[in-house]
């Protein structure tokens, strides 16, 4: 069985680019909340919006204006299986948690969901993303 990750490096290389672009800052507000079935993670510079299938967009802040830097929302992630591409997982809203995180690259917000999709096969794929948002690095999200 032959599989692949999807254009995952890409996606992580540009959100790495973006905290290249970011300055330290103190007391960034970094908050999660559920807003018309989407699922968001945002500083006061960049929010990340996740939907039903787990697919991202992000956006770049100002203020209150909010720009696309990634659209339209593709997922991020996903698994190739005898040629049959596996996109389609249905988020999990029972298994996403938000925690407070306290790492070498400082402190901040960790989003983790999970989600399910059936394979070519018929076999249950359970997919889990990882976001950690730090406080010192407000344009930047890690993705895992």
């Amino acid at each position: 069985m032959k599989k692949s990750y999807g254009p995952c490096r890409p996606l992580i290389f540009f959100l790495l680019m973006m905290g290249m672009f970011s300055f330290a800052g103190a007391g960034e507000n970094i908050s999660f909340s559920e807003e018309g079935g989407k699922v968001l993670l945002e500083s006061d510079r960049v929010r990340f919006e996740f939907d039903q299938n787990m697919t991202v967009r992000v956006y770049n802040k100002t203020g209150s204006r909010l720009s696309s830097l990634i659209s339209p929302a593709a997922p991020g992630y996903y698994l190739v299986i005898n040629g049959v591409a596996v996109k389609d997982f249905a988020l999990d809203r029972q298994k996403t948690v938000v925690t407070d995180v306290n790492s070498a690259a400082g402190s901040g917000k960790k989003l983790q969901m999970r989600g399910y999709a059936k394979g070519p096969l018929g076999a249950l794929i359970e997919k889990e993303l990882t976001l950690e948002l730090y406080d010192k690095y407000a344009n930047a999200g890690l993705v895992t």
